[in-house]
């Protein structure tokens, strides 16, 4: 049991940031408020899962974002692969 608890994790577990236009209310509305909560939280598995479509209509340049946060990214989400692969949208 002591084992277990001395090992690094084996899974990750990701938040998104999401924008408010379609997401009213939503927690966490800012990508850099995202990192802050995931920095201060300080717990080695928890990623953030970064969204093309949620950056480019919070912060505009997405480019530059994704390389500030790529240090805590744990999954990039595209809308361009939900649409080549017919997957229905999440809403």
């Amino acid at each position: 049991m002591g084992d277990r608890v001395s090992r690094p994790p084996t899974a990750s577990t990701s938040c998104s940031s999401a924008q408010w236009r379609d997401n009213p209310g939503y927690f966490l509305d800012d990508f850099g408020f995202a990192r802050d909560v995931i920095v201060d939280l300080k717990i080695p598995n928890l990623k953030l899962q970064f969204d093309f479509y949620h950056c480019q209509i919070m912060h505009g340049d997405v480019t530059m974002r994704l390389r500030e946060m790529m240090p805590i990214v744990g999954h990039v989400r595209s809308p361009a692969f939900r649409r080549a692969t017919n997957l229905p949208a999440r809403n």
